[in-house]
């Protein structure tokens, strides 16, 4: 990014937020959107910023969940700073643009599974009243984006068999789980992909999609066999939550994020006129969705 647009987001930021900016500096952090590190009042701020126009909307919206569980007491997530008129994020040149408190350390994965079930837990316990905040109903509408556009990626059309097999389950699946709404908690949803390590303390970061959901929204990409739904069985417990996490709705969520991904990858791949992003799309979808 050039020195202008540097210049563009300080300022902004110190319009809207009374800050008073020395520094700026990328940050390696997060999916969409753009991340930065502002040095202020002798501390650091991160600031993303969200240019994706079908997910914009959901980023700001979903702020006032975090905001919420701050003031619940959870200590391993960030504060959303609020600009001088009290809202949570601004609009900036075409985006949506957030300041959060900054958490230092690193993204990492490495770290012990039964740690995050229980910070999870923790969130589970806090009620979801008087926030706005959506609910899970085991939609399937990611499937349609797909068999309506795979064409345009040769290599998915070319194995439409197996993509509509998997279909297929996750309707029956979802079929099955929208017969039972109850027991549904605050979840992150990709909290696997999003912990900052820093001398062995975790946090949570990239609340953009939380949801009134099953434990199993998180658990999904956890579960590899039987003992790690008894490691995460153990942190409900642990926590006085009488819940067991439920095998058809870990199927459910394993489907559909497989087409939830996929439809992303996609919709970036039909949407940018970029041949090198192109390829490197092209060249994910292979590796790991076929």
């Amino acid at each position: 990014m050039d020195e202008f647009y540097k210049i563009k987001i300080c300022n902004a930021v110190q319009q809207e937020y009374g800050l008073h900016i020395y520094k700026i500096a990328p940050a390696n952090r997060g999916v969409y959107g753009e991340t930065w590190i502002l040095y202020a009042n002798h501390l650091r701020y991160f600031v993303k910023i969200d240019y994706s126009s079908d997910h914009q909307k959901i980023f700001a919206e979903n702020l006032n969940v975090l905001s919420y569980l701050k003031e619940q007491g959870i200590s391993f997530v960030s504060s959303v700073i609020k600009n001088r008129t009290g809202e949570n994020y601004i609009f900036f040149d075409g985006g949506v643009l957030a300041v959060f408190d900054f958490i230092d350390g690193e993204l990492s994965k490495s770290y012990r599974k039964e740690s995050l079930f229980e910070m999870l837990a923790q969130i589970y316990l806090i009620p979801p009243l008087n926030i706005k905040i959506a609910q899970e109903d085991f939609s399937t509408d990611c499937v349609n984006y797909v068999i309506e556009n795979m064409k345009r990626l040769e290599e998915l059309d070319e194995h439409k068999d197996l993509i509509l097999d998997y279909a297929y389950r996750l309707f029956e699946w979802a079929d099955f789980c929208r017969k039972d709404l109850t027991n549904l908690f605050i979840t992150h949803g990709d909290s696997g992909s999003n912990i900052i390590k820093n001398n062995g303390k975790l946090y949570i970061i990239d609340w953009d999609t939380p949801k009134l959901a099953g434990p199993e929204r998180d658990a999904w990409m956890f579960v590899k066999d039987i003992s790690d739904i008894a490691l995460f069985n153990s942190a409900l417990f642990n926590s006085d939550i009488k819940y067991s996490i439920k095998k058809e709705r870990l199927a459910f969520y394993c489907y559909y994020n497989y087409f939830y991904y996929l439809k992303d990858h996609l919709f970036h791949f039909i949407s940018t006129k970029d041949d090198m992003m192109k390829r490197r799309i092209r060249g994910f979808v292979l590796t790991v969705f076929l």
